[in-house]
Order: structure tokens, then C-alpha cells, then sequence
């Protein structure tokens, strides 16, 4: 076994299909301890493996196994049946967080609540229709192209039904969408704090890490894409906005490049207490304690600058990591989209929000200043405004537009042995799932580099070299699981992670490679068309291990 603190396991963002993906991989490595003469349990699994880091959707992974002793007990349940995984998931997981007969349903009042929280951007999108001297309206054409087909029937029920019971909430938000996955799917209570000692035993000792990214305008995206995922320039993030009155926050410009996105992650030793601090801060970079923001109401200063490091992130997550709710923190990890949130309204969510309140409170106090700020029409008055700035209201990101792997943060905290764990879409063809991207030699944005050898190209056809297990006859959505090693990874001083320069990682992938099968939505060229597809996927990967003798070879290389 490696040394605790120079391990590390990462699990790739990816929703449901990662974690899909991951758990069936380590039901199917369950299975197949016996025969190295070892009990089916995550502890033997995990033992090598001292970090342990999701980003995304990873961490509904990571989260799972080690705070739900329900998803950690049928992991290990499973893997004894593993014919049957995918039946099993399905059953004790997938439909008890479905289940919408299982909810106190009061429907009405939780919609007029949602719209509520809406009534400015509604008003604001109205007038235009009411007055169309103001703005051209719009026509329906946006909504005439969406795939739909009696096929997808299944999946509107069933997002229909998490709908309903999200709603409960009072809002359609992503912090809370994830807090009732965990609750009802794997009985994690949404209070439940990272450092609780209620956490399974396999995993007490080890850091487990959540990776976020925070929004730092202003500046340009060095890490998303030129398409819909990435943020492009940004001069202020937005905080409120109507047609009458905006927050916003901002830092001074300067004549030097500035990164308007930050990577951060959540850190915690688990089993260390609810009084914890954590073991590596929030954000960590050069880059994070230099950021001294000024929020402003209509263009007018709000107080004096704030330094969110010391202001924000210190109090609310490093101080009192330990009470970071555990669900709050991977909702923070996942929020896909969240660009797309334009704080116009507060009721449907895509961001994360979050301020400097101690003690793990800080989620739940952002999402009360934006109820009382979305919750009557007119300008947020002079003291609530006031208010938002003190306690640094702000959004949080998917971790994925920063680092899919999350190798970064862990490299960056001292591990020089990482296993990767990767989800491949493969439905148009070979495709590395931006492993490659790491490297020196990939395109634009760089700000993903952190090794500058082996080459971008050398990774690429590595990976496309490493041996597979292949799916079992008549299986519908996995089509092969990707093994291997890179052994001479080197550290390119990359500022944004604080990495420094020439440091020797070994990385082991394991590469899931599926098709016709998203992270969660709709899509075309997919026949993907119901979420209890994921229990297929998970039965497949499993079977598919369990029944390959290199299932043994990854073993031995691996983990044991």
C-alpha cells in the first residue's frame, strides 16, 4: 500500500451517469476481492488510498459511500450479486428518491411560493409583451425543436415527479434538488456535516475533498470551453438584477490577465468532528487571497472592499469545515449550468449560493437574503443591500469547469499517486474525456495544464493503448472499461492551483466507456430515456468485472 497522505482516489464529474459508472466499477472490484483472498468491503478496497476527491458528480459518489450507511451497505450487498446490482440499485436507491407518493405534496402553495420568488423577472419579462413598442416579442419557435417522442415518456414522468417533490422546498433549486437525492435515496440528513462522527468506519482518517469553483470577476474563463459551459469575459457577477435596480461585486481591474473563475474545493478530515477545521483551505491559490472584491447597489459602493478569503471562505468552510452540510457541499460541486444563473429571480436556481455565516449555516442564510430579496417587487432596500455585501453573498460553481478530476487539488495538497476514476462517452467515437487536456500541448484554455510532460498528444494515444475489459454480450449502454498507468506524470507551476513545478505524479485511470447514455438530460443521437437506465448500467459494469480475470490484474495494481 502507498503512503495514506500521498494517495489519493478522484472521481470524475459527470451526474448521474457517474455515478452509475463509478459504483458499478466498485461493486464489480468488490466481487472479486475473494479471490486475492480479501472480504468484499470498501474498507480492504480503499485501504491504499489516504484522499479521496469527487468533482461533480463524483462526489455523489464519494459523499455517498462514506456519509449514507444505506448506498455504502448496498454496495457491498450488491457485489456478493452482482447479476442483480443493477436491480438492486433501482429498487433501494433510484425509486425511493422517485417515489412522489412518499411526500407531503402541497402543491398550490409551493408553486405560489416559486412564483414569488419570480414576480420581478416575471414583470420584467411581461412589460415587453404588454408594451411591444419596448421589445420585439419573441416567438415560439424556441421550444418547437425539443426532442420528444413517446420514448422519453419515462424520464418527463420521472423528472416531473422530482419536480414536485423539490418544489416542496419552495423553489426548483439545485442545492435542493441534491439535498433530497441524498436524503430520500441514501437517508444522508440534509443537516448532517462533513465531520460528523457518524460517518462509516471504512473511511474515518481520510480526507475527503469536494471541488468547487467560485466566481472572481472581473476577467476571462481560463478553464471552460469556447461553448455553452464556459463563462467567457465577465466584468461583474450579478447578485440581483431586475430592469430597476442591481448588486453586483467586482474587483478592481488591473492591466495584468485575471481569472474571473477560481478552483475551490471543500476539505474534511472524516470522523474528525463537527468542531473540525479543515486540512487545506477552501481556495487556496495566490490568486484567491489576492481577490478583494467591492459590491455595489446601482453602481454605488456598498462599505469598502471585502477579501473573501479571509472574509467569506475562511469563517464559513475552513473554520468550521466540520459542519459544512454534507449535501450543500456536493450540491456546491455540481451545480451544472450554473452560468446560466442570471440572480433574476429565486426560483429557479442553478447556482449554489452561499455567505460567510459560521457553523455550517452559511448555504441556508444566502438562500433566506435571496428570498427576502426576490420576495417583493421594487428595489432591495439600502440596509438589506447592505446586508448582502457584509455578508458576502456570492454563487458557487460546478467544480467540473475547473478540473473534471479533481487531480489538481489533490496533487496540489501533496499526493504523488492518484487513480482516476473516468466516465468516456464514446457515442461518437474514441474520446479521452479531457484526461488529455491536463497535459502541455493541448488547445485553448490552458488554464487546465498541470503536467507539463507527457505531451497532450502522448496521453491521447496512451490511453487509446491501455487494455479493456469489454461489456458482456447484450449489454445496452457500457461498451468497454479502460485500464492503465502513466508513470511519469511532472507538475507544471500552474498558479491558479498553487502547483509547483517538477513534482513526480503516478496516475492510474480507470476509464468507464459508455454510449447512448447522458449525464441526466435528454439528448439527441441518445436513446437514453429513463434514469432507472442507470440500474442497467450499474448491472452491466458490475457483471462485466465480475466476470474478467483482469479484474484481478486491476486489483493488485490498483488498490491492493
Amino acid at each position: 500500500p502507498g503512503c495514506p497522505n500521498k494517495t489519493a482516489a478522484v472521481f470524475e464529474g459527470g451526474g448521474f451517469l457517474s455515478l452509475a459508472d463509478f459504483t458499478g466499477v466498485i461493486v464489480g472490484l468488490l466481487n472479486k476481492l475473494p479471490s486475492l483472498g480479501h472480504k468484499r468491503k470498501l474498507e480492504t478496497l480503499f485501504e491504499r488510498y489516504g484522499i479521496l476527491a469527487g468533482v461533480s458528480g463524483g462526489s455523489w459518489t464519494t459523499f455517498q459511500l462514506v456519509y449514507s450507511a444505506h448506498y455504502a451497505d448496498l454496495v457491498e450487498r450488491s457485489a456478493a450479486l452482482p447479476k442483480f446490482a443493477g436491480t438492486m440499485w433501482n429498487a433501494e436507491y433510484l425509486l425511493p428518491w422517485l417515489n412522489v407518493l412518499n411526500v407531503n405534496v402541497t402543491l398550490p402553495e409551493s408553486v405560489l411560493e416559486c412564483i414569488s420568488l419570480a414576480k420581478n423577472y416575471i414583470v420584467d419579462r411581461l412589460l415587453p409583451w404588454l408594451h411591444p413598442s419596448l421589445a420585439q416579442r419573441g416567438s415560439s419557435s424556441d421550444v418547437q425543436g425539443l426532442p420528444f417522442s413517446l420514448s422519453r415518456l419515462p424520464w418527463v414522468l420521472q423528472v416531473l415527479a422530482e419536480a414536485i417533490i423539490v418544489l416542496q422546498g419552495g423553489s426548483l433549486s439545485w442545492i435542493n434538488f441534491i439535498e433530497t437525492l441524498f436524503e430520500r435515496g441514501a437517508g444522508i440528513p440534509r443537516d448532517l456535516g462533513m465531520g460528523t462522527p457518524d460517518a462509516n468506519a471504512w473511511a474515518k482518517g481520510k480526507t475527503n475533498i469536494a471541488v468547487t469553483g467560485v466566481v472572481t470577476p472581473p476577467g476571462h474563463d481560463p478553464f471552460g470551453p469556447g461553448d455553452d459551459w464556459g463563462f467567457g469575459n465577465l466584468s461583474a457577477q450579478y447578485v440581483y438584477k431586475t430592469t430597476r435596480s442591481s448588486i453586483t461585486y467586482a474587483a478592481e481591474a488591473t492591466e495584468k490577465p485575471q481569472a474571473n473563475t477560481l478552483p475551490a474545493s471543500f476539505s474534511v478530515v472524516v470522523g474528525a468532528g463537527t468542531d473540525a477545521e479543515a486540512p487545506h483551505k477552501f481556495c487556496w491559490s495566490p490568486a484567491c487571497a489576492e481577490y478583494l472584491p467591492q459590491y455595489k447597489q446601482n453602481g454605488r459602493n456598498l462599505g469598502g472592499a471585502m477579501n473573501f478569503s479571509s472574509d467569506v471562505w475562511g469563517p464559513a468552510f475552513d473554520k468550521y469545515a466540520g459542519m459544512v452540510p454534507v449535501s450543500s457541499a456536493s450540491a456546491a460541486s455540481s451545480a451544472f449550468e450554473a452560468q446560466l444563473d442570471s440572480a433574476r429571480q429565486a426560483c429557479v436556481v442553478l447556482s449554489v449560493w452561499t455567505t460567510n455565516k459560521e457553523k455550517g449555516e452559511s448555504f441556508q442564510e444566502a438562500q433566506d437574503l435571496r428570498a427576502e430579496m426576490f420576495g417583493s417587487l421594487g428595489a432591495v432596500s439600502k440596509p438589506l443591500a447592505s446586508t448582502v455585501a457584509t455578508g458576502g453573498l456570492q454563487p458557487l460553481i460546478d467544480g467540473g469547469l475547473n478540473d473534471l478530476f479533481g487531480i489538481a487539488h489533490v496533487v496540489a495538497f501533496g499526493a504523488t499517486e492518484v487513480l482516476a476514476f473516468m466516465d468516456v462517452d464514446i457515442n461518437f467515437g474514441p474520446s479521452d474525456s479531457g484526461l488529455s487536456e491536463l497535459f502541455r500541448g493541448t488547445g485553448d484554455p490552458t488554464g487546465r495544464i498541470i503536467f507539463k510532460s507527457p505531451t497532450a498528444a502522448d496521453v491521447s494515444s496512451m490511453y487509446a493503448a491501455f487494455p479493456r475489459i469489454y461489456a458482456k454480450p447484450g449489454s445496452k449502454w457500457l461498451k468497454s472499461i479502460a485500464y492503465g498507468t502513466i508513470t511519469d506524470c511532472v507538475t507544471w507551476a500552474n498558479p491558479l492551483y498553487g502547483l509547483e513545478d517538477g513534482v513526480n505524479v503516478k496516475l492510474n485511470v480507470l476509464g468507464i466507456e459508455t454510449a447512448n447514455i447522458t449525464i441526466g438530460l435528454i439528448e439527441e443521437n441518445y436513446t437514453f430515456n429513463s434514469l432507472t437506465n442507470y440500474g442497467q448500467l450499474v448491472g452491466e459494469i458490475a457483471q462485466a468485472l465480475a466476470g474478467s480475470d483482469a479484474t484481478r490484474t486491476i486489483l493488485q495494481d490498483f488498490f491492493l
